[in-house]
C-alpha cells in the first residue's frame, strides 16, 4: 500500500513557509558573521569598481550564475578597488541548508536525505532567482506583449 498524502492544511503549510524563511536569514546572517562578508548580492561599496552590466546572453547568464557563488569582503577602510576581496558566499550556502533542514525539525518521520534534497532545492532556486531578475525587463516586455494581444 502506498503512503497516503498528509492532510495538514493551510496552517501548517504556512507555518513551515514561515520558519523556512526565519531558519534560511537566520542561516544566512551566521554565515555572513562567521566569514565575515557582506550577504548583499550588490553591496554598495562596489561601485568603485566601476563595472558596467554585462551584455550578451552567455554574459549575463555567467553573471547571474556568480552573483549567487561571490561575496564581497571590504577590508581596512574600503577607500579604494584594492580594498574589495571576492570570496566564496557561504552565508548563501549556509541560509539554503538551513532552510532544508527546519521542515525536518518538527516532521514525525525525519530524514537527512530529504533535508539535503530540501537544500539543495533551496540553493537551486537561488540560481533561477538571479537569472529570472536577470533577464526581468525582457520577460516583462515579453509578457506585455503576449497579453496586449488579448
Amino acid at each position: 500500500m502506498g503512503r497516503t498524502p498528509p492532510t495538514d492544511g493551510f496552517p501548517k503549510t504556512l507555518g513551515i513557509n514561515i520558519a523556512q524563511n526565519a531558519f534560511k536569514s537566520t542561516g544566512s546572517y551566521l554565515g555572513a558573521m562567521i566569514r565575515h562578508e557582506d550577504p548583499r548580492q550588490v553591496p554598495p561599496f562596489l561601485i568603485m569598481r566601476g563595472a558596467t552590466a554585462p551584455h550578451g546572453f552567455a554574459k549575463r547568464v555567467w553573471h547571474a550564475l556568480v552573483v549567487n557563488a561571490v561575496a564581497y569582503k571590504c577590508q581596512a577602510a574600503c577607500a579604494e578597488d584594492a580594498d574589495i576581496k571576492p570570496m566564496f558566499a557561504l552565508s548563501r550556502v549556509l541560509g539554503s541548508m538551513a532552510s532544508g533542514f527546519a521542515p525536518e525539525l518538527w516532521s514525525a518521520d525525519r530524514s537527512v536525505q530529504r533535508a539535503i534534497r530540501g537544500s539543495a532545492t533551496a540553493y537551486g532556486a537561488t540560481f533561477a532567482n538571479s537569472l529570472f531578475v536577470e533577464f526581468k525587463p525582457e520577460l516583462g516586455a515579453f509578457a506585455g506583449r503576449l497579453f496586449s494581444i488579448f
